[in-house]
């Protein structure tokens, strides 16, 4: 018998494909699959460059959101066939993300307020005044510098996984703080200086202006006023009203000349005040008219002035 030997080589695979999905996002899990190839082998996969992971046994996981990977479908060998293999690139894109910056209320100038908003990405929103009278320090606290319309923008730029997300914006009005206003020592006599009434506001020490019937100054004379006190500052507000009432000064009246020989013409008596000089009118037994015969009359001496007033009988 003749017996002969020969070795039975296993047969190379059809070809294999691997053709995943690409780009991928940052973040994204993808199930990897393969076509061809011969044989009953098992399919494996491995990043050979680039960031990524194989999750499982068949999904590439995305690392980040730049670059590319590197993924080699490995189709093992088996009784008939020998293993082979394909190689596949897949891009990176950065994932979107968004910003969550709940709306914030009218305020007033004396709030402060700590600044708060999320992105999807988990990284730090920043914050940024767009317009009106606030500023921002330490990165979160907002406060006001007068009132007026702010609009607060809420932002964050991405890193090589985020593309920017969309910024978003607050906008509020910011209204005067109320400060309270009083006045007193609204009745006050006449001396020849003006007249202000005493002036107390809630908190202490906010500046007033005083308007007398619409004009800043001061009144002098005797009279009614109408008082408006208006709180001026960038921070607060605040007004109140009331009547200042000036009266009239007390002068002292003397009579004088009061002792008359009666001669057919009127007799009149004289005054001296305190001050001096004030116009006095006169009666006589209730009239105003001189007295010309001789009698005794009871004399009335009123003064007769815009911020003085006083009387004395004789």
């Amino acid at each position: 018998s003749v017996t002969q030997s020969f070795a039975v080589a296993k047969t190379p695979q059809a070809a294999l494909t691997c053709a995943p999905a690409t780009p991928q996002t940052f973040g994204a899990t993808n199930v990897l699959s393969t076509t061809g190839g011969s044989g009953t082998g098992e399919v494996s996969y491995a990043v050979t460059a680039g960031m990524g992971e194989i999750v499982g046994t068949n999904a590439l996981h995305a690392t980040t959101g730049t670059g590319d990977v590197t993924v080699v479908a490995t189709k093992a060998t088996d009784a008939m066939y020998l293993a082979t293999a394909a190689t596949a690139t897949v891009a990176y894109a950065k994932a979107d993300q968004t910003i969550s910056f709940p709306a914030i209320g009218d305020q007033l100038t004396t709030n402060e307020l700590e600044l708060a908003a999320t992105a999807t990405s988990g990284m730090t929103v920043l914050f940024a005044v767009e317009s009106g009278p606030a500023s921002i320090t330490d990165f979160t606290n907002l406060t006001f510098s007068t009132s007026g319309t702010v609009s607060i923008v809420a932002s964050e730029a991405g890193d090589s996984r985020y593309n920017p997300a969309p910024s978003v914006t607050n906008t509020f009005a910011v209204t005067k703080a109320l400060a309270t206003v009083t006045l007193s020592n609204l009745t006050q006599t006449y001396d020849g200086t003006p007249r202000v009434p005493t002036v107390l506001t809630g908190p202490t020490g906010h500046t007033v202006v005083l308007t007398y019937d619409g004009v800043t100054n001061a009144p002098i004379n005797a009279g009614s006023y109408a008082v408006t006190g208006t709180v001026v500052e960038a921070m607060w507000q605040g007004s109140s009203t009331g009547l200042l009432v000036v009266g009239k000064a007390t002068a002292q009246v003397t009579l004088t000349n009061l002792y008359h020989v009666g001669d057919g013409i009127p007799k009149h008596a004289q005054a001296i005040t305190v001050p001096a000089g004030l116009t006095v009118d006169f009666t006589y037994d209730g009239s105003a008219t001189a007295p010309t015969n001789p009698s005794v009359y009871a004399v009335t001496g009123t003064v007769n002035e815009a911020n003085y007033q006083g009387e004395t009988n004789g």
